[in-house]
């Protein structure tokens, strides 16, 4: 079995079809679905939070039958992480993807479990005190800076607000992105 580093690929990446998009709509599902799992897999175990669609990605090519993923089919496979939930495009220009090894809810819910456990209902704290307090307690241990920022700052209030209320506002009249941005957790959790 080939392995990249101390990751044990599977057997379909030896298979050079697997590396051109199939004609057959049944047989792609099948094969968008395998790089999916092979993407969030390899990027959790590898610790790899974004992935650049254009970039040199050790799982685009394949050396050994000689195959590379065309740009269309990398589009296909990180647009099918992007529709199932499990990843969020980084810019407007689809070029660099952020990859959620949980979906944007089970990451939401992780941060609401954070707060309610913690007793900070109806508090308010800035992103950097809400990251380091995770951090700190091992609710997010898995999530580096970046990714925090992307899921406080840009996913997870959207999420939040389709979930019954204003569980999140933008507190601060700083711009965002600043240490000093605060955001209010308003909602009883109970």
């Amino acid at each position: 079995m080939q392995t990249l580093g101390e990751f044990k690929l599977p057997h379909f990446f030896n298979y050079p079809p697997y590396f051109t998009l199939q004609p057959v709509r049944d047989t792609r599902e099948k094969q968008i679905q395998l790089w999916k799992e092979l993407i969030l897999d390899y990027c959790r175990t590898q610790k790899i939070f974004v992935v650049g669609l254009d970039e040199d990605f050790p799982l685009f090519s394949n050396p050994v039958i000689e195959r590379s993923l065309s740009h269309e089919a990398r589009e296909a496979f990180l647009s099918a992480l992007v529709a199932e939930g499990r990843a969020e495009w980084l810019d407007k220009s689809h070029k660099k993807i952020l990859i959620l090894w949980h979906s944007i809810k089970d990451w939401a819910d992780l941060i609401i479990s954070f707060v309610k456990d913690n007793g900070l209902e109806d508090g308010v704290m800035t992103v950097e005190e809400i990251r380091s307090g995770v951090e700190s307690r091992g609710t997010a241990g898995q999530m580096n800076q970046s990714m925090f920022e992307v899921i406080t700052r840009g996913i997870l209030p959207h999420h939040l607000a389709s979930r019954n209320g204003p569980y999140y506002s933008n507190a601060s009249p700083q711009t965002p992105g600043t240490q000093r941005e605060a955001c209010t957790l308003q909602r009883n959790f109970s």
